[in-house]
């Protein structure tokens, strides 16, 4: 019943299938290993991303600065603004062909 190869090695009947199952065995050690691998990837990018946009805060709220506006300017640019979209100006209309033939009856009617 017991067997032994010239490389020291048992066969014993019941593990015809240890081949197979050894295999599977490496498989599923190599999913479990990318899963965690895959794991700290990602703590490790997010961990520096969030270290990345909290220095990033930092530095924009170090360099804030106070902007005085000058409302005499902006009140200016405001009025000018609004008196050249105001709706008075937008509302021309321009009929070429009317006035094509306004212009003909005026000279005929200068000639006769």
């Amino acid at each position: 019943m017991l067997q032994i190869n010239k490389k020291n090695e048992f066969q014993i009947p019941e593990y015809k299938r240890y081949s197979y199952l050894r295999l599977a065995s490496f498989l599923i050690i190599g999913i479990i290993g990318a899963i965690i691998i895959s794991g700290i990837f990602f703590v490790y990018s997010n961990i520096y991303v969030a270290i990345g946009q909290t220095q990033a805060f930092i530095n924009l709220d170090q360099n804030l600065t106070i902007e005085i506006i000058d409302f005499n300017k902006y009140e200016g640019v405001d009025k000018a603004w609004k008196n050249k979209y105001s709706e008075e100006e937008l509302n021309i209309t321009r009929d070429p062909f009317n006035t094509i033939i306004n212009h003909g009856e005026k000279e005929e009617d200068k000639t006769e």
